[in-house]
């Protein structure tokens, strides 16, 4: 806990007031000299409920918190993820329809729109170098030669 207040709100929660007299408890340098019965103590106290619920009587107490979540915990149970629609499904270029992670920035004038993924490195070379950029085929080979451009390897 960060301050005494937190320590305060955090017995509270967990229904520990006694530990707010408790000398093993009394001090952050205490409680850091007594981290292990006091981790044994909160493990008791937090197998009987889900890691969503604990955190989220954390937070309510004003307490920061959160669960260690995988990536089926993000996809599925976090609510600030689906909110932002952290999520999205888009079209690869082998896989057919799957799902990631889409466009980190949430714009709402100009939302972002992950396109085509999986495409190979220099699957745009000709089209960008030639039609956009105007080189001939000849100089994209140059540079393509020289390592300046990397190109679609088949």
């Amino acid at each position: 806990m960060s301050s005494d207040a937190e320590w305060e709100r955090f017995c509270g929660v967990l229904g520990k007031r006694a530990w707010l007299d408790d000398r093993r408890f009394a001090s952050r340098a205490a409680r850091l000299a007594h981290v292990e019965e006091l981790d044994r103590l909160v493990g008791e106290w937090t197998a009987s409920r889900t890691d969503y619920e604990v955190m989220r009587l954390l937070q309510d107490a004003g307490i920061a918190a959160g669960v260690v979540q995988n990536v089926e915990d993000q996809m599925q149970r976090d609510p600030q993820l689906a909110a932002r629609r952290f999520f999205e499904e888009i079209e690869h270029v082998k896989k057919g329809r799957v799902v990631a992670t889409g466009i980190p920035l949430g714009l709402t004038g100009t939302p972002g729109k992950t396109g085509l993924a999986g495409a190979p490195v220099g699957q745009d070379t000709d089209y960008v170098f030639g039609a956009v950029l105007g080189l001939t085929r000849e100089e994209i080979q140059q540079y393509i030669d020289t390592g300046a451009i990397e190109c679609v390897k088949d």
